[in-house]
């Protein structure tokens, strides 16, 4: 009786609608396409608000611009990575994690700092900070590499990550002084509406990404494509519109050296506190030759930025050098995906 009903209102819609009705009832992939690309547009919106709040949240507090700004805004950005990542954790999915945040980071360091470099036509950088510091951050950078080379990230390994982290706050904080001053008393009537918002942006955040992951895994299956490559080149890419848009504003506001920031904080905060808050919620077992191209591309893209960063400025050449170094990058995990 029920499939009767739904047949005799099928047949009262219009023909291009039941053809599309019909298409997406009988086609998984088509299905979990549009629950895909829906989840991911929910996510990045709600990760933007997210940020939004957090960030008149902290204003309110007295944080420094560049306080929120290196560490606010890329661990807010940054979140769509960790939800999703740690929804693949407790599905199992250890292709979905780690080409999420090593994808993400691969992405950063090559296509979105590239784009804004060709996009702003030259991308000035915050760069007394930077001398200070870049060696730290390509030592810390490469500290999860070593670690999961075995093909286990223990909870032990994630202790480790999590000190690597928390070390690199404590050197900012060391290199610059004092960054922030904090007020001590602080009207909740000011604050209370960024609560809900973000609270709000955060649910949105957790359901959208488990139905991404989900929808991810089946089109994965569906193809017959590694959920890591899925992951790497989907989710990690969808993920990286809060950080490309946050570039163009900083760049059109003559502060492209908040878009850099951004970048290189996001990079640092995925690859030692996500992963190690995963590693020790649930240790990732997997098979080491996935994530060799991302390692040596992640390495490769960060000492050529760092490079760059002597110059005090990325212009659209080097951007274009970038682009083209994520164009390979694309082009080995198809050809080891195929």
């Amino acid at each position: 009786m029920q499939h009767q009903e739904k047949t005799l209102l099928l047949q009262e819609l219009p023909g291009g609608w039941l053809l599309m009705i019909d298409l997406i009832w009988n086609s998984p992939l088509v299905f979990n396409l549009i629950v895909g690309i829906l989840s991911l547009v929910i996510m990045v919106k709600s990760a933007d608000m997210a940020v939004y709040s957090i960030c008149r949240y902290a204003k309110r507090l007295g944080l420094s611009d560049y306080l929120v700004g290196i560490l606010v805004v890329a661990l807010a950005g940054s979140m769509p990575e960790l939800v999703a990542s740690i929804t693949g954790s407790t599905l199992d999915a250890s292709g979905i994690i780690l080409g999420t945040l090593f994808g993400s980071n691969v992405i950063g360091f090559t296509f979105v700092l590239g784009f804004l470099a060709v996009f702003g036509r030259k991308m000035r950088m915050e760069a007394r900070i930077l001398q200070k510091t870049k060696i730290d951050i390509f030592i810390l950078m490469g500290i999860p590499f070593i670690l999961i080379w075995d093909g286990v990230l223990s909870r032990l390994d994630g202790v480790v990550l999590l000190i690597g982290f928390f070390s690199y706050i404590a050197l900012l904080w060391k290199k610059e002084g004092e960054i922030g001053r904090i007020k001590k008393d602080v009207k909740v009537k000011k604050i209370w509406k960024d609560s809900i918002l973000f609270l709000g942006a955060l649910v949105a955040l957790l359901l959208s990404s488990r139905w991404l992951v989900f929808a991810s895994l089946n089109i994965s299956h569906e193809l017959g494509i590694r959920p890591f490559l899925i992951a790497l080149l989907v989710i990690a890419l969808g993920a990286q519109m809060p950080d490309i848009m946050i570039g163009i504003r900083s760049i059109i506001r003559g502060h492209s050296d908040v878009g850099f920031g951004d970048i290189l904080g996001s990079a640092v905060t995925k690859a030692l506190l996500f992963l190690g808050i995963i590693a020790v919620v649930r240790p990732i077992r997997f098979d080491p030759s996935i994530i060799y191209n991302s390692m040596v591309f992640t390495m490769a893209s960060l000492g050529l930025t760092l490079i760059f960063v002597r110059e005090k400025e990325i212009d659209w050449k080097k951007g274009l050098v970038l682009l083209m170094l994520f164009v390979a990058f694309v082009s080995v995990e198809l050809l080891i995906g195929s």
